[in-house]
């Protein structure tokens, strides 16, 4: 199984943040396209923002991809993204950027890693991600990273379905 990297993101990824947000397999299911001003202000937000985690995914020394971690519960209701939430419940998104390397086990690899890093931590009690309903590629990687389909969900963003590990 390859090992992966999660490094913080930096002003200096945004460049390549932007490239990978325009290619056509990840603008399908990431609000895409992006112009470069709309991703320097969306991810310089996600970095100062005290409930996310942005990190650029790396295999053997390359950048592959993004992954995000946020809180899902938090004390501040404007800033949650679940409010049902239980505490301990972390949300996470990801995307590959390299084309090349989808539909490799890639994803969920990576997915899987990253997850499992988190769920070693004791406050955290639950892992979700909510997929659009159509991307089965996504499904697929996050079944067999161990997540579980919960429901069909309306989020601010259309339809998902939240899934979760714990």
């Amino acid at each position: 199984m390859p090992e992966f990297k999660f490094v913080p993101l930096a002003e200096s990824d945004f460049e390549l943040i932007h490239d990978w947000l325009n290619r056509s397999h990840v603008a399908e299911w990431w609000d895409g396209p992006k112009a470069f001003e709309q991703v320097q202000v969306k991810y310089r937000h996600k970095m100062d923002d005290p409930f996310v985690f942005p990190y650029l995914v790396y295999l053997d020394e390359k950048p592959i991809g993004y992954i995000q971690k946020y809180i899902a519960k938090t004390d501040d209701p404007e800033d949650e993204w679940w409010p049902d939430a239980e505490e301990g419940t972390v949300g996470v998104d990801q995307f590959i950027g390299e084309v090349e390397l989808l539909s490799k086990g890639i994803g969920s690899a990576f997915v899987k890693q990253f997850i499992d890093e988190l769920l070693k931590k004791d406050w955290i009690k639950k892992v979700i991600v909510d997929p659009d309903p159509a991307n089965a590629r996504a499904i697929r990687a996050y079944e067999k990273a161990g997540f579980q389909a919960i429901s069909e969900i309306t989020t601010p963003d259309g339809p998902a379905l939240l899934m979760e590990k714990i």
